[in-house]
């Protein structure tokens, strides 16, 4: 009777020590970033450190103009900021904006200062 105990533990933890060399943990979605349903597991990045990627077959030669919304810190629970102060948020924010900005101006044109407002918004 021992040894069938001890066979079926053997064989339990055989299978699991399988099954856990075979898993690999994938990225938990983001929370909170509308965009995150469009976001899928990055085929590209092995390291990590870009878990998601957004793709889509544009033909970028057919745009003129770009319209570049405010640069937002992510707060989600998995966020990477969770240390860094308020003012260097805002910080990071404001530099990213302006990094965006400049590389999308050497290509694009940007908006007019004042853009008209869509029809039946007030």
């Amino acid at each position: 009777m021992r040894a069938l105990s001890d066979a079926s533990k053997a064989i339990t933890l055989a299978v699991c020590l399988t099954l856990a060399a075979c898993a690999s943990t994938q990225p938990v979605p983001y929370t909170g970033i509308a965009s995150a349903p469009q976001l899928h597991p990055s085929q590209h990045d092995d390291s990590g450190r870009i878990p998601f990627e957004y793709k889509t077959n544009i033909d970028w030669r057919r745009y003129s103009a770009f319209v570049l919304d405010p640069v937002a810190i992510y707060r989600g629970n998995d966020g990477q900021f969770e240390e860094m102060s308020e003012e260097d948020k805002a910080f990071l924010a404001r530099d990213m904006q302006s990094q965006f900005t400049d590389k999308l101006n050497a290509r694009f044109r940007p908006p007019p200062a004042e853009a008209p407002m869509p029809y039946g918004s007030s």
